[in-house]
């Protein structure tokens, strides 16, 4: 059974045919993010969550960038979106967005790598 102190953003028990792929819907996320101190006197706030088991984390600079993301993991988790069992990250978080061409790559005599 589940802690009771642990919240959850979703739990599907239907995730058979995404962890094939390395991908799972079995997704908690934590609580509010919360703070820890570093030997350098700074603080961090950490986003913790769990997928398919594995504990992942993430260290941010201040508690709103903290829940921001923490906020997009719930939004992902509830929309159903299978999670990389790997990286922890949902699909929507992937990199395989095409790179935006600026001007500077348009212009004249512009070197192009």
């Amino acid at each position: 059974m589940d802690n009771p102190h642990t919240p959850h953003a979703r739990r599907t028990t239907s995730s058979r045919g995404c962890q094939q792929r390395g991908y799972t819907l079995h997704v908690r996320i934590g609580g509010r993010p919360f703070p820890q101190a570093r030997r350098s006197g700074t603080t961090t706030y950490r986003v913790t969550w769990w997928v398919a088991g594995k504990r992942c984390g993430r260290n941010f600079q201040n508690q709103i960038w903290a829940e921001t993301f923490r906020q997009k993991l719930v939004h992902a988790a509830r929309r159903g979106e299978p999670f990389d069992a790997v990286s922890g990250f949902p699909l929507s978080f992937a990199t395989n967005k095409p790179r935006r061409t600026t001007r500077r790559r348009h212009a004249p005599g512009a070197h192009h790598e």
